[in-house]
């Protein structure tokens, strides 16, 4: 619900999970300095340039400066169309409708998963299609198309095809490469439990 708030309400675009990030003080102390040179920002928010940074007067523009994000030293990115919004509010709501199909369908049905995978894709896709994305939101969506892949170690698809190819190929690996045996066998041990334990989580 708060993503959906922070989305809805804020208008906070592309949201990454967790959608606040740890702080990197080295590179945002950097970035503030360069964006912010010349510039003074208002507690309100705007942007006033100084005048010993103001242009010639024959290219002066008379135009405002463009407002900093001091959290990311950058111009903030386009709002998103409506189409855009609906298709990250499917996004938002993907593990809730995951759960809900669950207690519907069972946990063994191949329904959940495929709802899940679905919505998913439909979202990506439409967000992809959004030209005016910033570099942060691709890398955003670029995380969120190599989440799709993971789809093939959740239940039940793992369970009725991929882990036995996997087994199979990491048996051949073990005894076609030497010294990895002593590696690779508890992995082989414990597949199914670090299956359930590190890949049953569907909020991105």
């Amino acid at each position: 619900m708060a993503r959906l708030y922070l989305l809805h309400v804020h208008k906070l675009h592309i949201l990454e999970s967790p959608p606040i990030q740890p702080l990197d003080r080295k590179s945002v102390g950097l970035k503030c300095n360069d964006a912010l040179d010349g510039v003074i920002t208002l507690p309100s928010g705007r942007t006033l340039r100084k005048l010993d940074h103001a242009p010639p007067m024959n290219r002066r523009t008379w135009e405002a400066p463009p407002r900093v994000d001091r959290l990311n030293g950058s111009i903030p990115g386009t709002t998103l169309s409506d189409r855009h919004i609906v298709a990250e509010t499917m996004y938002i709501m993907k593990p809730i409708v995951h759960l809900g199909s669950m207690c519907v369908f069972g946990e063994k049905s191949w329904k959940p998963w495929l709802i899940s995978i679905t919505i998913e894709y439909i979202s990506l896709q439409r967000l992809k299609s959004f030209k005016n994305l910033t570099p942060q939101q691709r890398l955003v969506l670029s995380k969120r198309s190599l989440n799709l892949a993971m789809y093939i170690v959740r239940s039940p698809f793992f369970e009725n095809y991929s882990e036995k190819h996997i087994r199979l190929f990491l048996h051949w690996f073990v005894n076609s490469v030497p010294l990895v045996g002593p590696l690779m066998r508890p992995f082989l041990e414990y597949m199914k439990q670090w299956q359930e334990t590190y890949f049953y989580l569907w909020s991105v």
